[in-house]
């Protein structure tokens, strides 16, 4: 899993490995965690970075100070398969094997909303660029789109495989890839 900052300055790396690799044109850094990481990214700004490991935590990393600030923990089971950060950086939004969407306070570091799948995996998460709405791609190949209080909007077809990676344009249309 990569993750490149918006100015392009920073790129992030996750694979297999217990540390994930920070590339700057300044100085290259190495966070690292006693777990397999699964998932990075950067906010919009590019000043914070989370990344996820297989530990059931993920870690919030200011990436001008080179500091890990904050370890956030509260998924059961297994791997975090993906992590995002909402447009304005304030909501850090994660899915994990354990067929869950948590949201965060990045401030506080507290967990605000879990919403659980009936029985579908979620392999992927992006906010909307207003920070209103988060969509989930599944195993199943659906996408659903809920409001940021956890409310079920919509759900949309199209895939007939696990949904890889979903995104929003700046304009509000959804972006999506899938095994199909």
């Amino acid at each position: 899993n990569a993750s490149t900052s918006p100015t392009g300055s920073s790129a992030s790396h996750s694979s297999g490995s217990t540390s994930s690799k920070l590339f700057s044109a300044s100085r290259p850094e190495s966070p690292a965690s006693p777990s397999w990481l699964t998932a990075c990214a950067f906010s919009s700004n590019g000043r914070s970075l989370i990344y996820a490991s297989s530990d059931r935590a993920f870690h919030l990393y200011d990436t001008q100070s080179d500091t890990r600030l904050k370890t956030l923990e509260g998924h059961r089971f297994i791997a975090i398969r993906a992590c995002a950060f909402s447009y304005d950086g304030e909501i850090i939004g994660s899915i994990a094997d354990d067929k869950t969407l948590k949201l965060w306070d990045r401030e506080t570091g507290k967990c605000f909303l879990t919403q659980k799948t009936s029985r579908d995996h979620i392999q992927t998460c992006a906010f909307s660029p207003d920070g209103k709405t988060i969509i989930e791609g599944l195993y199943n190949g659906k996408i659903i789109l809920r409001e940021i209080n956890g409310e079920y909007k919509r759900q949309y077809r199209g895939h007939t495989d696990t949904v890889n990676t979903c995104i929003f344009s700046s304009d509000g249309r959804i972006v999506s890839g899938s095994r199909d």
